[in-house]
């Protein structure tokens, strides 16, 4: 059953819940008798649990949503020294008015009650209590007191109860339990619990191909895995000779001091992933070690392990010569590929090589000290949304002097576009070309 704290990393949550800070817990619920309240006369061998409460003393999960309920506390006013009381989380089906057990603490009252009526118990195994979960007392048909409800009186009248069916013995988790009648207004469960919020955030660094001097984007998946949805922090002290331009998250706001980039996330359910981008402009070449960070606001966090992303970054400097073979008009259907063949010439005039590939993919070059590097991309909307298609090639080559010289083998009919250092260059039919490129 799901509610029960995964055993993977029970002894991490536990570690965590033996000095909780004040504000990753809540207490929900009232162990307060109401100015002139009472005990109903029959109230042992049901579950009774609090359907609706007032704000002033709220029963259901908070903002931060879920998180785990690690003890809790009843009113023993009118209970019996010893008697048995169970503390019950009950999870909602799709099916109305049908509850299932998530979780309960069975517990025997102490021989000598205090005189502040209240006793707290410590739960081994931390219970998760999620949106729609409904917390309650039972206690077997001994006519104990230990499960009543109070009633009448001061009690708010936002406050009712739902009294379910008796359960076949002991209680088991994911025992299915239906409500048998709702009650009028003002009715409490004397039941408090201090549920504590736990949240694991988790960063990621996104593959990023950056250039000396052209605007570059870092990316970086930052993640809930739940259960607690508070927000997240994050933290990014970007490298030397990075200079950040702007920083932007999908959920949440930015800003940034320096090198430093810091996002607060928020809003993000169990599983749910934001994207931040920090846009940096290199301003020399280089391998840059990047480390990014999340932190929890308000909840403890199990797994530390996946709270930071380090990635390397290898700046390249600026190619001499940025040439964009673009085939465009290409019906849907036909082959993407584009076959160049290419002699390259370095400031001596030694030809380095010949070279023929075919642009099926990203893929990279290497010619002696020159790199040529090709991306090939296809806009995916164009193929749904009309008939035409354009495939882009992208050539960089490091190369003071470059001669081209080639063919791009393409479908009848496309258009075969050449883009030198972002400048349009000419456009060819049947994709011949032959050009000397001079540095820029």
């Amino acid at each position: 059953m799901r509610r029960i704290f995964w055993p993977s990393v029970m002894s991490a949550v536990l570690a965590l819940l033996i000095a909780t800070p004040a504000t990753a817990a809540v207490f929900l619920g009232s162990t307060l008798k109401p100015a002139g309240s009472k005990f109903p006369s029959w109230c042992n061998g049901f579950v009774y649990a609090q359907l609706t409460s007032d704000p002033a003393t709220p029963y259901s999960v908070p903002a931060g949503g879920a998180g785990y309920i690690t003890q809790w506390q009843t009113n023993t006013q009118f209970a019996i020294p010893g008697s048995r009381v169970s503390f019950v989380v009950l999870h909602p089906t799709s099916a109305a008015s049908n509850y299932v057990v998530a979780g309960f603490d069975s517990q025997s009252l102490p021989r000598s009650l205090p005189p502040s009526h209240i006793v707290t118990f410590r739960l081994k195994n931390p219970i998760l209590f999620a949106r729609g979960d409904l917390l309650g007392l039972w206690s077997p048909r001994d006519l104990n007191g230990a499960s009543c409800a109070f009633t009448g009186g001061a009690t708010p009248a936002a406050a009712t109860i739902a009294v379910f069916s008796s359960p076949s013995g002991d209680l088991v988790v994911g025992q299915k339990v239906s409500v048998r009648s709702t009650s009028p207004p003002a009715w409490r469960v004397p039941v408090a619990a201090l549920l504590v919020h736990i949240q694991d955030a988790a960063v990621k660094t996104l593959k990023v191909r950056p250039i000396v001097g052209k605007r570059t984007v870092l990316s970086f998946a930052v993640t809930n895995h739940g259960p607690s949805t508070l927000p997240i922090r994050f933290t990014d002290r970007v490298p030397r000779r990075l200079t950040v331009n702007a920083a932007a998250a999908q959920h949440g706001v930015c800003s940034s001091t320096g090198r430093e980039v810091r996002c607060t996330i928020i809003g993000l359910s169990r599983g749910d992933t934001s994207r931040v981008r920090i846009v940096v402009t290199p301003r020399a070449a280089g391998r840059y070690t990047n480390t990014a960070s999340v932190a929890n606001l308000g909840a403890l966090d199990p797994d530390p392990a996946n709270n930071r992303s380090t990635t390397q970054i290898s700046v390249a400097r600026s190619p001499d010569f940025m040439v964009t073979v673009a085939v465009k008009d290409q019906s849907p259907g036909e082959p993407t590929s584009i076959e160049f063949n290419n002699v390259l010439l370095d400031p001596a005039s030694q030809t380095l090589g010949a070279t023929r590939y075919t642009a099926t993919g990203p893929t990279q070059l290497v010619l002696g000290s020159n790199v040529i590097a090709l991306d090939t991309s296809v806009n995916k909307a164009s193929r749904t949304t009309n008939a035409k298609l354009t495939t882009t090639a992208y050539i960089n080559a490091f190369v003071p002097t470059k001669h081209i010289r080639g063919t791009a083998v393409v479908p009848p009919g496309a258009t075969v576009e050449l883009t030198i250092n972002e400048q349009p260059s000419v456009t060819l039919r049947n994709g011949r070309f032959d050009i000397t490129l001079q540095p820029s």
